[in-house]
């Protein structure tokens, strides 16, 4: 199942910010000189193409046995195994979780969050029936 992600938090607060400084300093530059001119032409496309490139190649594959999040800029993506994710909490659209002691927090589109969701606990419910059967056998 493949779905959009927005890293969620701190962070994607920051990203957004910077990101909007590009189309302020466009209408600052425009505002000075009384009329449009190409420094705030480029300044909107350079950020329209920004906005639309973080949308379209931020991408989120749930299989089986994982999750990977492919990034915005660059070429590796993060497979993470969904046994080994810690501490998941899920909000209305955002999942928090801890991977390798470290903190991840990702807004997911509906689809995908709800997959996870039911998929985690199939998970939880194996691993707790695996325990119970151990248990009840020793």
């Amino acid at each position: 199942m493949r779905g959009y992600y927005q890293v969620s938090g701190l962070a994607g607060y920051v990203l957004w910010t910077w990101l909007l400084m590009i189309p302020v300093f466009g209408t600052i530059m425009w505002l000075e000189v009384t009329t449009f001119n190409t420094i705030s032409a480029v300044s909107y496309l350079i950020f329209f193409g920004l906005v639309a490139l973080i949308f379209g190649r931020q991408r989120v594959e749930l299989t089986d046995d994982s999750i990977r999040f492919k990034p915005a800029f660059g070429i590796h993506s993060d497979r993470i195994p969904l046994e080994k994710l810690q501490y998941v909490q899920f909000t209305k659209r955002t999942v928090l979780f801890v991977y390798d002691g470290e903190s991840y927090a990702y807004w997911l589109s509906p689809s995908i969050h709800a997959a996870l969701q039911s998929k985690l606990a199939k998970i939880a419910n194996t691993q707790k029936e695996d325990y119970d059967t151990r248990a009840i056998n020793d």
